[in-house]
């Protein structure tokens, strides 16, 4: 009965190593990164990934997987110039590294955040932009919008010690 009991022991863990091992290798292991990450709206910026399937296709896009295609590069590993759209409004915008393998569809997705400068919506120090209210400062025992703050009262059994 011992070795019975002990054979199924093993038995069960060999199914989970192998269930583990079987989803830890269907795991995007991409990763992806952009030199530099602020630039004007046109520049050209280095993209680098690492960890994509070996010898397949990675595709760079601008703001989503379905964004306008920026470059093209293989995995395993990658070092490839890219330029920022030159229409790119000033903000963070991400640009995605997508790879597909034929028998998984998506296989790994990963991103990187870029920004254009300019276009700043905060108004340099003592000035309120036109139509809006200058900055309050909360009243005391408020919660910083307005609603008054309640003191915390211990419940039963919850003093201080």
């Amino acid at each position: 009965m011992r070795r019975l009991v002990l054979l199924g022991t093993i038995g069960a863990i060999v199914v989970l190593v192998s269930a583990v091992s079987l989803a830890w290798a269907c795991v995007p292991q991409g990763s992806f990164r952009l030199s530099p990450t602020t630039g004007p709206a046109g520049s050209t910026v280095t993209a680098v990934g690492s960890g994509f399937p070996p010898g397949h296709d990675v595709k760079m896009t601008w703001g989503s997987p379905t964004g306008p295609e920026l470059a093209r590069g293989a995995g395993p590993a990658f070092q490839q110039p890219i330029t920022i759209p030159p229409d790119a409004a000033p903000g963070t915008h991400m640009v995605v590294a997508v790879s597909t393998l034929p028998e998984h569809g998506i296989h790994t997705q990963t991103a990187a955040a870029f920004t254009v400068p300019g276009g700043s919506t905060t108004p340099p120090p003592g000035e309120t932009p036109p139509g809006t209210a200058p900055p309050t400062t909360p009243p005391p025992g408020s919660d910083g919008f307005g609603n008054p703050v309640a003191p915390l009262v211990p419940g039963p059994g919850q003093g201080v010690r």
